[in-house]
């Protein structure tokens, strides 16, 4: 079993990465299982990545890299005796320093058929600007001890300001490898994979006979055979619909905060009586709550950096958009819900805010968000917070 960390700050493009690589190595034949750890207790990243086919296990309420050690070793226990993945992927949340991850895994005692393979850290080039003004010090944190850096994002970024970032990368770390990445250059994945050793074996199963990958090989519809995780491996289901909140300081980088909430319709009286928006309104409400977020934070701290995320789910659609600085527009995507319940949750850590006011931003957001575009519902929704 190979073990693949892909670590970087909020927003860096961790999920988008994972989903790719666990897309194309099960494309190729084998069988991949995904350790997602988020720092609030409602879980987002793992929901977008399901929504691929790929089986993903989250770890919540906590950092693997200090809290939450045990629920790792477990969780990767567990995947290995009962499942035996060929390759194991694993995203801490982005206020985790990696190398402290690897560490912990090396410490492991893990049989000699596993691999910790290089570590990968994603900084993303888009935000330079903002994250050295920031949070110079704690991306230097998460910087130092990477094998790879992946400078993510890099199709946003001016070509001119490319070798400025490498060149910023490499006094942080001078023994790293440096590569560029983007979500829409699937070479550029394809490239970590060989940099990683991660791509050798996938190709040598899944290779056609002509010695090529064939496009159909690479087809988006390529699942993950579940696996089963017993309840002592203390990993948290991915959904959860109920009015929940949790909030705090991270204690890894104490200028970092979140807050994290959740809703899910109330039993209704009369069960044809449709008590969540559609797919229209979802859509509209989505970008009109992103849009208070932003605003509010902006006016706590104009050079925030961060991740904010929103994702409703339809009966028929997951609306998922986020935002990972002030001055960025939100960025929106649409995918089937995959007969999950609706419901809607919202996640935002970011520099420089309070938690209270990081909590108001959403809770006034949200409410003012429904109130806005489904008026109707919006007593249905949001029992506790109605006005008089």
């Amino acid at each position: 079993m190979k073990i693949l960390i892909i670590g970087g700050f909020l927003g860096s493009g961790k999920t988008t990465m994972i989903t790719g690589i666990g897309k194309y190595c099960a494309s190729l034949g084998n069988r991949i299982c995904i350790i997602v750890n988020e720092i609030g207790e409602i879980g987002i990243d793992g929901d977008i990545i399901s929504r691929y086919g790929l089986e993903t296990k989250e770890i919540t309420s906590g950092c693997i890299c200090c809290s939450l050690k045990m629920s790792l070793r477990s969780a990767v226990r567990t995947i290995y005796d009962g499942f035996r993945p060929d390759i194991l992927l694993i995203e801490p949340t982005g206020i985790a320093f990696p190398g402290a991850v690897k560490k912990e895994i090396e410490l492991m005692n893990l049989p000699d058929d596993c691999i910790v393979l290089p570590l990968v850290t994603l900084f993303d080039g888009s935000r330079f600007k903002q994250i050295m003004k920031e949070i110079r010090h704690f991306a230097s944190g998460q910087i130092c001890d990477a094998e790879i850096i992946a400078v993510s994002k890099a199709d946003l970024v001016d070509p001119v300001m490319i070798p400025v970032i490498r060149e910023s990368l490499r006094q942080m770390n001078p023994k790293a490898e440096i590569v560029t990445v983007s979500a829409g250059n699937e070479q550029s994945m394809i490239d970590l994979l060989h940099l990683a050793n991660v791509i050798s074996s996938c190709v040598s199963e899944g290779r056609s006979s002509s010695g090529s990958v064939t496009p159909a090989e690479i087809s988006s519809s390529a699942s993950v055979t579940p696996v089963e995780i017993s309840s002592s491996a203390s990993v948290t289901p991915a959904v959860k619909i109920m009015p929940a909140a949790d909030s705090g300081p991270s204690s890894e980088n104490p200028d970092i905060c979140y807050f994290s909430l959740a809703y899910g319709p109330e039993r209704q009286e009369n069960p044809e009586d449709p008590v969540f928006p559609g797919d229209e309104e979802a859509g509209l409400i989505v970008k009109d709550i992103m849009k208070r977020i932003r605003d509010r934070l902006v006016s706590f701290n104009p050079d925030f950096v961060g991740h904010v995320k929103l994702s409703f789910d339809t009966e028929d659609k997951t609306f998922c958009i986020n935002l990972t600085s002030g001055d960025q527009e939100p960025v929106i995507s649409v995918t089937d819900a995959g007969n999950r319940k609706p419901g809607f949750k919202v996640f935002a850590a970011v520099s420089g805010v309070r938690r209270e006011d990081i909590e108001t931003a959403v809770r006034e957001s949200v409410r003012d968000g429904f109130e806005n575009v489904f008026r109707n519902h919006f007593r249905k929704v949001f029992p506790d917070d109605r006005r008089d």
